[in-house]
């Protein structure tokens, strides 16, 4: 008896199609340096920030870094 031909699943998940080939290897040997920062804040206060930041599809690094260059123009100094 033939059994009938299953195509193959697609596996996606957060790389995409593991048949892809598109994916391209990790630049993670940049020769910019980079410093830690650590702070405390508020769990609620902390949350509506990663929400902010995912709900416009930023990371919590990037939702910080446009709000400090938004305050730097805004608060510079006129000559």
């Amino acid at each position: 008896m033939n059994k009938p031909a299953v195509p193959k699943p697609v596996r996606a998940g957060f790389l995409g199609s593991i048949d892809s080939p598109t994916l391209e290897p990790a630049n993670n040997m940049s020769s910019t340096k980079t410093a830690d920062m650590t702070f405390r804040m508020d769990p609620k206060w902390h949350a509506r920030f990663k929400a902010t930041a995912a709900l416009h599809g930023l990371n919590m690094k990037e939702l910080l870094v446009e709000s400090f260059a938004a305050w730097e123009e805004k608060n510079k100094t006129r000559s």
